[in-house]
């Protein structure tokens, strides 16, 4: 730690900096590091460090943190000294301490307009009081794990303008679509959903779920899915019942062999690349 330390002392003032990425492989602890001062820092990642090392700007547009207390009382302290911050991304976020009694609190920002988190886990009877997230200017949402819609709606306010700018949903690494089915009804503004690595199993397509749906892309094979391709066959059904609302909807899909099977479906243009915020 103290070479990190003594490594990252070299940037402090740095007037022309702008994009910063700090991984350890433990956490930090703040009595161990000094605070450095980066007044033009725009993008920052923090991997298992120690975000008490650097004295966050009002430059800072877009934040990337692991391990967040779940809390709300560091992330409320970090989004008033980060006013232009519009993308958030919190990996494994989640109780740090055997303390699960979190006051409820709720956490606004009405800059915040992309955000990314995945939940860490807990025990099914070690449910942490989770502070609430008021974004409503968010525009894209990036979940990624398995979870369900009693724990988003715990994170998420109930609120009729809170994603009333949304208009991208993207899930991935074992997303369980049907049980978060409640939740991601509740996105009535989705334009765009991104599937990756999600898991389809049991789920039903609600045809007039989401008015203003305009595309799915299905840029990875859907995990859990079962031999005789019943999940598939449901998104197909889905899209040609959309397409009698609205003619422009299309699926996209990675696999040629569905596309072959179901015409509904469009294939990925070749040399795709998915894009995620969590890596």
């Amino acid at each position: 730690m103290h070479y990190v330390t003594e490594f990252l002392a070299q940037f402090d003032g740095a007037p022309l900096l702008q994009s910063l990425q700090c991984m350890h492989n433990f956490p930090s602890t703040p009595h161990s590091c000094r605070s450095l001062r980066l007044p033009a820092l725009r993008q920052l990642k923090v991997i298992n460090g120690c975000l008490e090392c650097l004295s966050l700007p009002g430059s800072l547009t877009s934040l990337y943190l692991s391990y967040l207390p779940c809390d709300g009382v560091q992330l409320r302290t970090i989004l008033r000294c980060c006013p232009l911050l519009h993308t958030l991304v919190l990996e494994s976020y989640g109780p740090q301490t055997g303390d699960l009694t979190y006051p409820f609190t709720i956490v606004e920002s009405t800059s915040v307009k992309q955000f990314a988190v995945e939940l860490a886990t807990t025990s099914a009877s070690r449910r942490p009081k989770i502070a609430r997230l008021s974004f409503p200017s968010l525009e894209y949402l990036e979940l990624g794990e398995e979870t369900t819609s009693d724990r988003l709606q715990q994170l998420f306010p109930p609120s009729s303008t809170m994603f009333s700018s949304l208009h991208t949903l993207h899930l991935h690494d074992y997303f369980g679509v049907h049980n978060a089915l409640p939740f991601l009804l509740s996105l009535k503004a989705m334009r765009h959903l991104i599937l990756a690595d999600v898991n389809l199993k049991s789920m039903n397509w609600p045809v007039d779920a989401w008015p203003d749906l305009k595309r799915i892309e299905v840029v990875d094979s859907p995990w859990f899915c079962s031999e005789d391709g019943t999940e598939i066959s449901k998104l197909a059904d889905f899209t040609r019942e959309r397409q009698k609302i609205s003619p422009d909807f299309c699926t996209v899909v990675i696999d040629e062999e569905w596309c072959n099977q179901y015409p509904e479906f469009e294939l990925l243009p070749l040399g795709f690349s998915e894009k995620r915020l969590l890596m």
